[in-house]
């Protein structure tokens, strides 16, 4: 193994000798569409000054001083604003203007944004094949891949880890834009997956916070537990989690219990003949793997596990992505919430 230093913090972490840069990346969809790339086009005349529907270049002789040192540059020409129809929606930062999706949200992929190669690598090939990858390398050669407007209707659901919370100053306008992007998939009813590979243990405190849950979420361990899937998590997980009970080292997340979709496993036959006990003990139910559905029918998960030989990674976040709706299912006080945008789920009692 190679020892490497973390890019984004100061922390070093065995990061099994692979390169942050092996991966290979789908961008398309990111391209500028008339040939511009890097920082460079930003400042080329022609690139600013070319219609954000048609591509025709507009002429500064049309316009007066003020009015032509204002153009933000992907504004329309004067015939396509008369035709009105342009479906051009620009970047936060004015970048350059990318195109809406007509596709429905089933059809969309998966974006996992700034996560390393090797984190890919465990999340295996079903998943990787249905995602588009904007790797952590990309995101530090050019921060304005982070900014992704209407990302709900390009992507249905969007990956990242949980180094991002915790980022030395030159980082943090990428983090910031990552934590943007996050929230408005959230918002408009995408789903949202926040894996460990540094295990921060403030992140779920944060992203509870930051997200404004009704609860706050706590990291109470780091340690190996036998855990065993709780009636919300056999609905959401169906087959991605086939096995009853699985001994495994995760991040345990203390979470309302309608967000907690495991629950440590108890084998009543360990105590039998233990004189310290006259019956067996109550499981813990902190879990390392956690739910939050949004009113907006979105949602947010943390990812816990940290050790991808003992679950599969890809299987069980692309159930977390492409949940279902939840029964009420002796869970007091527990509202049937539902994605309408459930695909290819089967789960018992998935409509």
């Amino acid at each position: 193994m190679t020892k490497l230093s973390h890019p984004k913090s100061g922390y070093n972490q065995l990061w099994r000798g692979m390169a942050y840069d092996s991966v290979e990346t789908l961008r398309a969809i990111f391209e500028n569409p008339r040939g511009h790339t890097g920082k460079g086009y930003r400042s080329a005349d022609k690139a600013r000054r070319g219609c954000a529907m048609c591509g025709r270049q507009k002429h500064q002789n049309d316009f007066s001083k003020n009015q032509w040192r204002k153009d933000p540059g992907h504004s329309k020409c004067s015939d396509c604003i008369e035709k009105g129809k342009s479906t051009i929606h620009t970047t936060h930062d004015c970048e350059e203007p990318i195109s809406m999706s007509s596709e429905p949200r089933s059809s969309l992929t998966i974006l996992f944004l700034g996560v390393s190669s090797w984190y890919l690598d465990s999340c295996g090939d079903t998943l990787k094949n249905e995602s588009a990858v904007i790797t952590e390398q990309e995101l530090l050669q050019d921060p304005t891949k982070a900014k992704i407007v209407n990302v709900s209707q390009k992507f249905r659901g969007v990956i990242t880890t949980d180094d991002w919370f915790d980022v030395d100053r030159e980082y943090q306008p990428i983090a910031n834009s990552i934590i943007r992007t996050l929230k408005d998939m959230y918002s408009a009813g995408g789903s949202v997956v926040i894996a460990i590979t540094m295990g921060v243990f403030s992140v779920p405190r944060q992203i509870s916070t930051m997200f404004e849950f009704d609860s706050s979420w706590t990291l109470t361990a780091y340690t190996k537990r036998s855990i065993t899937a709780t009636s919300v998590g056999r609905q959401i997980l169906g087959d991605a989690f086939p096995k009853q009970h699985v001994y495994t080292k995760a991040n345990f997340v203390r979470a309302p219990e309608k967000d907690c979709l495991f629950i440590e496993y108890i084998n009543p036959e360990d105590y039998e003949d233990d004189s310290d006990y006259d019956e067996p003990p109550s499981p813990s139910r902190d879990s390392p793997v956690v739910m939050h559905r949004g009113p907006n029918g979105g949602s947010l998960s943390y990812f816990g596990f940290a050790n991808d030989l003992d679950v599969s990674y890809g299987d069980i976040i692309l159930k977390l992505v492409n949940h279902c709706k939840v029964e009420k299912n002796g869970i007091d006080d527990q509202k049937v919430e539902i994605n309408y945008d459930c695909i290819q789920c089967d789960a018992d009692g998935c409509a």
